[in-house]
């Protein structure tokens, strides 16, 4: 009984790539006892979550049998947009002055255009727009190769 689940398991497509991340976890934890710590769990989480975010978006085309090369470019759409609009009513934005006037917090502050939480939300409203005309436009193939349009 358990030799015939080990073999359906090791039949999974997703079972040498489990395996890496397994023995990658094991090493580095014999490096660094350290590595699955509280705090180096969540800043792992904290500075890669905009990739995963794409990662997962990616890996839902290619579980439909597609491949979008889009995500990167949406994904840097969506970053040029929020400082265009945190920059809005400036020549440039300046995270930090010299001379009389005062040196900015965050960049938030530094700007007479939006708000941090409207120009990161306007840019998303805006990447969900552009992404799903995309999309809609491969699914309902709008155009003879999907390359194309990505």
């Amino acid at each position: 009984m358990m030799g015939k689940l080990l073999q359906s398991v090791v039949r999974l497509s997703g079972f040498p790539i489990t395996v890496a991340v397994v023995v990658l976890v094991v090493v580095n934890l014999m490096m660094n006892p350290l590595f699955l710590s509280k705090s180096t769990v969540s800043s792992i989480f904290f500075n890669y979550s905009p990739l995963i975010i794409a990662t997962l978006a990616q890996s839902l085309v290619l579980v439909g049998g597609g491949i979008d090369l889009s995500v990167g470019g949406i994904v840097s759409l969506v970053n040029a947009l929020v400082i265009v609009f945190l920059a809005a009513g400036r020549e440039f934005l300046v995270v930090a002055r010299i001379g009389n006037i005062d040196v900015c917090k965050s960049i938030g502050e530094c700007s007479d255009g939006f708000s941090l939480w409207w120009a990161v939300t306007l840019a998303l409203v805006i990447g969900v727009l552009v992404g799903g005309i995309n999309g809609v436009a491969t699914g309902e193939k709008l155009c003879s190769h999907s390359t194309a349009l990505t």
